[in-house]
């Protein structure tokens, strides 16, 4: 998932340190020398005198500031986007992420207002307007990544394609699997081979 053009410069996205403690709805991260408390959605997620990176959300308001840790960098994005849902604050947006991302895409994408409203802190009027504010976003993030791994799977079928030639030019098995990952997908067989006699040569010089 890309880096929302909303985060800006600057913005706090996670900490890296030691967890002293654990509590119900929170857990106190030591980083730095400093310990602060961040509110967790599954406190049974961390554990304790461990040491880890949490993605952090800071949410600031008025003379307030409260810190947000999550396991995952998509995790911290959604949360950010169901705080720009009208009726959604930090309190609420913690509460519905209590269940697995997995789970709440699922019901965003096929526009499942009655079972968003199941999950914690959500009622159908803020599931309704979830969808609507949200649905159409993560839509185009699932065709996009169902678009790019569609073209990986290609162009990894393409290469593969050049296996059997190289084998019978002589270049044994270590050899073709060290270069076949970074020749770049070409509809011309001929100029892929090229570009992996090329690597394999390369790693003979290096070696040499």
């Amino acid at each position: 998932m890309k880096i929302k053009k909303s985060l800006k410069e600057g913005k706090m996205l996670y900490k890296i340190g030691k967890i002293v403690s654990i509590g119900k709805n929170y857990i106190i991260l030591e980083s730095n020398y400093r310990g602060e408390i961040v509110y967790v959605p599954r406190p049974s997620d961390f554990v304790a005198d461990k040491i880890i990176k949490v993605f952090i959300y800071e949410y600031k308001y008025e003379n307030i500031s409260s810190l947000y840790g999550f396991k995952t960098f998509k995790e911290r994005i959604l949360f950010e986007d169901l705080l720009g849902v009208p009726g959604i604050g930090p309190k609420t947006g913690i509460q519905i992420m209590k269940e697995k991302i997995k789970t709440i895409l699922g019901f965003l994408l096929s526009g499942d207002a009655e079972a968003l409203a199941h999950l914690p802190g959500l009622g159908v009027k803020s599931a309704k307007q979830m969808i609507f504010e949200l649905q159409d976003k993560y839509i185009k993030l699932t065709a996009n990544k169902e678009r790019n791994n569609s073209k990986n799977k290609e162009g990894l079928h393409i290469v593969s394609e050049i296996i059997p030639t190289l084998k019978t030019l002589g270049f044994n098995k270590k050899q073709i699997n060290s270069s076949i990952h970074l020749v770049k997908p070409n509809k011309n067989i001929e100029v892929m081979v090229e570009e992996a006699i090329k690597l394999i040569s390369n790693a003979k010089q290096k070696v040499a």
